[in-house]
């Protein structure tokens, strides 16, 4: 099994709509350019994952939200 130390970290801000917030994310090698969202994240904000149709909702001082997938480039 392969391991990856993380041995950097950065915080990340992002919006969505009138949301605005910060996450401290660890740094991996990759050759990709997304977020991955982890257990910390789903577990801050109290969001749930909904297989079908692969998105993340969640609530911020009463407001809801919801990330959807992007498809496939």
């Amino acid at each position: 099994m392969n391991e990856v130390h993380i041995t950097k970290e950065v915080l990340i801000a992002y919006t969505i709509g009138n949301l605005k917030d910060e996450m401290l994310c660890g740094m991996l090698p990759m050759d990709a350019y997304h977020v991955l969202l982890g257990r910390l994240w789903h577990f801050d904000k109290g969001a749930i994952y909904h297989e079908k149709p692969k998105n993340y909702s969640f609530k911020v001082q009463g407001r809801s939200y919801t990330l959807a997938s992007l498809p496939p480039i």
